[in-house]
């Protein structure tokens, strides 16, 4: 592209994030030139998990979190990121990962181990204020809420054909 070109590059079209299974996460951007026929593909950014700090940004101390606890709960861990701030949530996950090397931590019923997002969660409710906690596990608490309702309206529905048999049956006795 000639230069002149280059420098109407208008905002980033699409960002695409390549995770591999070592922890290294690759981020390509492509940019839109003027008239929508060019683009032109910006640098890939790395982000190693196993070297995580608090310079890198917000979304690779999530995604290291995430990768090196094994957790499932993205937005969950994201909003502890957001709130918390990275060096916190970084202090956390090394305090997790002592625990797990030490052998872990075991359950309230004590027949099992927690896995580590267990432990770096009860970490967490630990050392936090109230409001924070309100504020991180709303998603939680909003998808638990959504899933009781629907085990609510299930069981009402079961009990309505059974009272509609039993009521079928009865006019025939």
């Amino acid at each position: 592209l000639p230069p002149e070109r280059l420098n109407q590059v208008e905002e980033c079209v699409e960002t695409k994030e390549h995770r591999f299974e070592d922890g290294l996460v690759i981020q390509t951007s492509v940019k839109k030139v003027d008239d929508g026929e060019l683009y032109k593909k910006t640098k890939p950014v790395r982000y190693d998990y196993s070297k995580v700090n608090a310079e890198y940004p917000d979304h690779a101390v999530a995604g290291a979190i995430l990768y090196r606890l094994r957790e499932k709960k993205q937005k969950l861990i994201h909003r502890v990121v957001e709130r918390l701030g990275k060096e916190k949530s970084l202090e956390l996950l090394f305090k997790t990962e002592e625990i797990e090397n030490n052998g872990g931590e075991m359950t309230a019923r004590g027949d099992r181990r927690k896995e580590a997002g267990g432990v770096f969660l009860g970490l967490l409710k630990k050392e936090i204020s109230a409001e924070d906690r309100n504020y991180i596990f709303t998603v939680e608490d909003e998808l638990g809420n959504m899933y009781a309702a629907e085990r609510k309206k299930q069981t009402k529905r079961k009990k309505e054909k059974s009272t509609d048999c039993h009521s079928a049956l009865i006019p025939l006795l």
